[in-house]
């Protein structure tokens, strides 16, 4: 698309109200800039239109952004953005939610049953209306274990036949996945074992 922003950390679709969301757009990695509903070649805010953009300031560069009920989670590194389409004249409001640990990577987050759960660099974290530490027994296991410099290929999935959300991560001693962390929503017991992987399909 010419006329979008290039250098896009990540990209998500408003579906409710057809936006095209670019974050960390055009390279500036704290800026989310949105496109005219259903024209994505329309990134230019204009009285005429609902493109827009917003600046955000907690943490360094923004991560990802995930659907949750009627409304987007934006991650950054550091916090938690709640984006809800409220139309023109602002078109969005985006609203800091809390710090969120620190999402590991871009793919370290997933919803589930209504609830998002994510990956941060020293806990795991849930979110159902309010951010959460989630207990995890096996927490010295995994982050003892783990390649902090590869925490970008971590990859969150939910299975949906046993009602778990998984964590694919790379232990201290490998580039590449070989590990899984997995979480029991129903049962709230975790799991842990050795896996080559490097993207979770449920």
């Amino acid at each position: 698309i010419a006329t979008a922003p290039t250098s896009n950390k990540s990209v998500l679709v408003s579906s409710e109200d057809r936006h095209v969301i670019a974050l960390g757009a055009g390279g500036d990695p704290m800026l989310i800039n949105w496109c005219d509903s259903e024209d994505y070649n329309d990134w230019t805010p204009t009285t005429t239109n609902t493109a827009g953009d917003k600046r955000v300031d907690r943490g360094n560069a923004l991560m990802r952004g995930v659907d949750f009920r009627n409304t987007h989670l934006i991650f950054t590194d550091a916090a938690m953005y709640n984006m809800r389409f409220i139309g023109p004249p602002y078109t969005f409001s985006v609203e800091p939610v809390g710090a969120t640990g620190g999402l590991m990577g871009p793919n370290a987050v997933v919803v589930y049953a209504d609830v998002c759960y994510w990956m941060g660099t020293q806990n795991f974290y849930f979110y159902d209306g309010t951010i959460q530490v989630l207990p995890c027994p096996v927490f010295e296991t995994v982050f003892k274990d783990f390649n902090f410099a590869q925490g970008a290929k971590v990859w969150a999935g939910a299975n949906n036949r046993f009602d778990e959300v998984w964590w694919l991560y790379c232990s201290e001693g490998s580039d590449e996945v070989d590990r899984y962390v997995l979480y029991s929503t129903v049962e709230k017991h975790w799991a842990f074992g050795t896996v080559a992987r490097t993207v979770y399909v449920g």
